[in-house]
């Protein structure tokens, strides 16, 4: 998580790290990802999410996006798309 302080100060924190023993469909991630952000207390207060361009990431994007009250924007990370590229030539 990346945020910016009353001071002006940007700050860089990892909130999770999660083991997943269940699938790693959309499902199972989305609720991983809300457990994580609830446990935190910023759920309602996301308002962008990274990940890589999966199939299911796109998913669990959609689903998560969903359960929001506000707007939360995927950004999909750009180095795994210059990663893709560079692998499909």
């Amino acid at each position: 998580m990346h945020f910016i302080d009353e001071e002006w100060q940007i700050h860089s924190l990892l909130l999770d790290f999660v083991c997943f023993k269940t699938p790693h469909d959309g499902e199972h991630v989305k609720r991983h990802l809300e457990e994580s952000l609830a446990k935190w207390g910023i759920k309602d207060e996301a308002v962008a999410v990274t990940t890589d361009n999966g199939a299911e990431m796109i998913r669990v994007m959609q689903l998560f996006r969903s359960s929001l009250e506000q707007d939360c924007v995927h950004v999909r990370c750009l180095a795994h798309i210059a990663n893709i590229a560079v692998k499909a030539k």
